[in-house]
């Protein structure tokens, strides 16, 4: 008995110990990455040989500290890398053609953290389209260079794209969501607020496969959106969870009246005022997230919350 209890011991104390060692590599390799960070312009080219999985970590550190560059993504980037968030980094097209290698690349968020992204254009997002037809997000917010032909290269490449956030690309017109609607039939959010998409193109993206797919439509602040547009969401889109609308001022409450029978009651129960021709204000916009829901019977107070686009890495998450 004293033997197996010895033995016991042994091994427990064999397991404490490798914890111990695994817990202060970890921490140590830790330390060297920021160590590294810190003189990174004196070690640029001893990056290139480390394995994938170091060169994530420095991807992910490095990206939140805005230290990825034209002059330097070459060297960290490698096959395997599914996930690539330059939002805080100062990158131009040039980063971008190195991405010809990245054909696993699943997420990429390209938008702008402040202000307007000027040095991504369509023609970087073309490269990007034709190398990396598994992309599955892309997030492209206030890139203002970005046109129509860059959305057409995604749209037709990369057809199992799920997120697509548009908003503040100045440039964009009903043409994108032709091309999205056509070709993504996997799409479940998109945000094209604040550009020059009209009804026509509203009504294209919706007539298309996703329209069942389609959760979550941002299109705030579009001057040219009527009601129709609204309409085409709420009859074509039957899970659709979350569309944002406010800003838009040829938008009334009317178009409400004119939905599902559904959605008119419980848009009119669930208001107290109630004006055809009152522009929709962002109040009016969160009453309409949270009871454009034709499948469930009780809406929480979560339901109402309005997040920001670039907050939610997938739909209903």
């Amino acid at each position: 008995m004293l033997r197996g209890t010895t033995c016991s011991l042994s091994l427990i104390s064999k397991w404490q110990c490798w914890n111990l060692l695994w817990h202060s590599w970890t921490r140590m390799s830790h330390i060297c990455l920021w160590c590294f960070m810190k003189n990174i312009s004196r070690y640029i080219t001893d990056i290139k040989p480390l394995p994938p999985n170091i060169k994530d970590r420095l991807i992910k550190i490095m990206s939140m500290q805005g230290q990825i560059t034209d002059s330097n993504i070459s060297e960290i980037l490698h096959p395997e890398v599914q996930t690539l968030d330059l939002h805080s980094c100062d990158i131009s097209d040039t980063a971008l053609l190195h991405l010809c290698n990245c054909r696993k690349l699943k997420i990429l968020n390209l938008s702008s953290s402040i202000g307007n992204r000027i040095s991504i254009t369509s023609e970087g997002i073309k490269a990007v389209a034709s190398s990396c037809s598994s992309l599955h997000e892309a997030f492209l917010k206030r890139c203002c260079k970005l046109t129509d032909e860059g959305v057409l290269a995604l749209a037709l490449n990369c057809r199992l794209l799920k997120i697509i956030d548009l908003g503040g690309c100045l440039s964009i017109t009903d043409a994108s969501l032709h091309a999205l609607g056509k070709n993504c039939p996997f799409l479940q959010c998109v945000d094209f607020s604040a550009t020059q998409v009209s009804d026509n193109g509203v009504v294209a993206l919706v007539s298309g496969p996703c329209a069942k797919k389609l959760e979550e439509i941002h299109m705030g602040h579009c001057v040219n959106l009527t009601d129709e547009a609204v309409e085409a969401v709420l009859v074509s889109c039957p899970q659709i969870r979350i569309l944002l609308f406010h800003g838009c001022p040829l938008i009334t409450e009317l178009c409400c009246c004119s939905g599902p029978l559904e959605f008119s009651y419980k848009y009119e129960d669930h208001l107290t005022n109630f004006h055809p021709k009152k522009p929709i204000t962002r109040s009016f916009t969160r009453s309409l997230a949270a009871i454009s829901r034709p499948k469930q019977t009780e809406t929480s107070d979560m339901d109402c919350v309005l997040m920001p686009f670039e907050a939610h890495q997938s739909c209903g998450g």
